[in-house]
């Protein structure tokens, strides 16, 4: 069983001496060689390979870079690997998992996210911990899918999510959280215990998997946006005006909007947008599946909104961003020069 290891840079493999104008995060061989150094070999599968794709801080992510990832992960796949790790920097992790997923329908094998709090060179690194848990998590063959796993401490459980289902939670050591309910398992068991990592599942395993259908287009006319008190109507209509096609608005509660009449009702405005042929999806801040509950959400509807049908934003943004018409598209070819090891 060999599992592929895809380094994209982060705070995993971050340089805290950089200088200005050099790489902030480690090349492949520097980063493997600290991994090794710090990683038990009970840890490692028995088999495995590692590549470097779109390696930078992950603030820097564009969505070009879903493609080239998605590109390899697949390539890895038809080669025969039988799970697939991607290290990634925290702050756009969900967005890169979210997009994957979008991309890589029926994917037939675990890919797994992972990051780190602290870079691999601290004393007190979690990517020790991480790392471990996502290779244990990507040899679980009954339950293919894309995942986030993540601890955060050495002293922590790693909790498996659906990153249709994921919030980043700085202020928590444990980084990610599900935005709803629990998360899907747990990775028990730390690197420095006898015990060897286990895998606890807190919901079944799903029925027969869909046809493996992988994509790399990534579609940039796509817009999101957080309504908050004092929100300009006008700024939908510009959006539409600079070439948006979807414009996906976080409400508040399950979907609420200002319609009040006036200066700041945004019903409006959204019918304009939509009789220019722009799509405008209506979700919730709080990680609740959107309703027509209250008077607001339903003026916004009957003015052509649609409600979203994921969880949270970066959900909601990839899937539209990822959606299989060709309307709207930017191809983007896998980056060249990949280091291997």
């Amino acid at each position: 069983m060999t599992v592929g290891l895809i380094y994209t840079g982060g705070t995993v493999g971050h340089r805290p001496g950089a200088r200005r104008g050099e790489p902030e995060t480690r090349d492949l061989k520097a980063f493997l060689t600290l991994l090794k150094r710090r990683l038990p070999d009970a840890y490692w599968p028995a088999a495995w390979q590692a590549e470097a794709v779109a390696v930078r801080m992950s603030e820097d992510r564009v969505p070009g870079d879903w493609s080239v990832l998605a590109s390899e992960v697949d390539r890895q796949i038809r080669r025969g690997a039988a799970g697939v790790i991607l290290a990634h920097g925290t702050d756009t992790l969900i967005y890169t998992a979210c997009a994957l997923k979008a991309l890589l329908r029926g994917v037939p094998v675990p890919v797994v996210l992972t990051g780190a709090r602290r870079p691999l060179s601290h004393p007190q690194t979690d990517a020790v911990q991480n790392l471990a848990h996502a290779f244990r998590l990507a040899q679980e063959k009954d339950r293919p899918g894309i995942w986030i796993v993540f601890a955060g401490d050495e002293a922590l459980n790693g909790l498996i999510l659906d990153p249709d289902n994921a919030r980043k939670t700085a202020g928590r050591p444990d980084y990610f959280q599900p935005a709803v309910g629990d998360p899907a398992g747990r990775v028990l068991g730390t690197v420095t215990g006898k015990a060897p990592l286990r895998v606890e599942w807190t919901r079944p395993a799903g029925g027969v998997p869909s046809a493996y259908r992988p994509r790399f287009c990534v579609r940039t006319d796509v817009v999101l946006f957080r309504l908050h008190p004092g929100f300009r109507p006008a700024w939908l209509r510009e959006a539409a005006r600079r070439g948006a096609r979807v414009i996906v608005l976080e409400g508040y509660g399950e979907g609420t909007a200002c319609t009040a009449p006036g200066r700041w009702d945004l019903s409006a405005t959204v019918h304009e947008v939509v009789r220019q042929r722009v799509r405008v999806v209506l979700i919730s801040q709080h990680g609740a599946l959107p309703a027509v509950v209250y008077g607001s959400t339903r003026r916004l509807i009957q003015a052509g909104a649609v409600l979203g049908r994921h969880r949270t934003a970066e959900a909601e943004l990839a899937f539209w961003m990822c959606r299989l018409d060709d309307r709207g598209r930017t191809r983007y070819k896998p980056a060249k020069g990949k280091e291997r090891m």
